[in-house]
């Protein structure tokens, strides 16, 4: 009986925890990068107000998934927990130690907090707080930005699979696998896969009502606040050099400032 009690205990040993990967080195991150526009414009509203339109992709370059997990508490601490969820970022570790991950084999993770998941009134769905942020600068010379001009619009999002980059990317699904913005679903990039909003949504347009023409640096990152661990924190970042004149505006794809 005690030889059969150990073996019993040793199995279930051997046998692999879902949660509590402990080990940071065998973490499968994400790596968000903000891809080039493919889409920016004036458009002129009532009374003359000129805005910037432009559209906004971060991609998932890493060798993990971003996935973020809902939790029901009081995130804005309005004592409503009907308007927001608590998010948490879901770390998935190398549980057979071959560097790349596999759903269903790579069941080892741990989580963190990444702040709040709110009703997005104008979309009807819910989205995860500053995923990304814009901004205009000034540019003054070639290679040399000045002060910002128009600053600090932090962007939410729904956060799911839009658009599948790079196939060929280690772990990189076929079909997308985060799919929805439901109050409770999970949500998160796929690897090798983008998220994507179009010039002509909600929330992707900056003011330019009070700049003169000239030459100004469109700034696009993601994840402005660091809510998200990734592999490398120093790549979300994207400059555009964009060329105002009156209600038009010239521009080349990846021309960075």
């Amino acid at each position: 009986m005690l030889r059969l009690a150990a073996l019993f205990l040793a199995a279930v040993l051997l046998v692999p925890s879902a949660a509590g990967s402990t080990d940071p080195s065998r973490d499968l991150l994400p790596d968000l990068v903000t891809r080039s526009p493919v889409k920016i414009f004036v458009q002129v509203g009532k009374h003359g107000r000129r805005v910037v339109r432009f559209s906004n992709e971060v991609v998932n370059v890493g060798i993990g998934p971003l996935e973020l997990r809902p939790r029901v508490g009081d995130c804005d601490r309005n004592g409503d927990l009907r308007d927001d969820r608590a998010s948490y970022q879901r770390i998935y570790g190398d549980t057979d130690g071959d560097a790349r991950f596999a759903r269903g084999v790579d069941v080892r993770f741990r989580t963190r907090s990444a702040g709040c998941t709110r009703f997005h009134p104008v979309h009807k769905h819910w989205h995860f707080e500053a995923l990304a942020e814009y901004a205009l600068l000034q540019l003054q010379a070639p290679g040399s930005n000045g002060p910002s001009v128009v600053a600090g619009k932090k962007v939410s999002s729904c956060v799911l699979d839009t658009k599948r980059r790079l196939p060929k990317a280690p772990g990189s699904p076929r079909r997308k696998f985060y799919g929805s913005c439901r109050r409770d679903s999970v949500g998160g990039i796929s690897i090798g896969w983008g998220d994507l909003y179009g010039s002509r949504v909600s929330g992707q347009e900056l003011d330019i009502s009070t700049l003169s023409d000239g030459a100004y640096c469109l700034v696009t990152r993601a994840d402005p606040e660091n809510r998200l661990l990734e592999s490398n924190e120093r790549n979300n970042g994207r400059t555009t050099r964009i060329v105002l004149r009156g209600e038009t505006v010239d521009w080349h794809p990846y021309q960075r400032c």
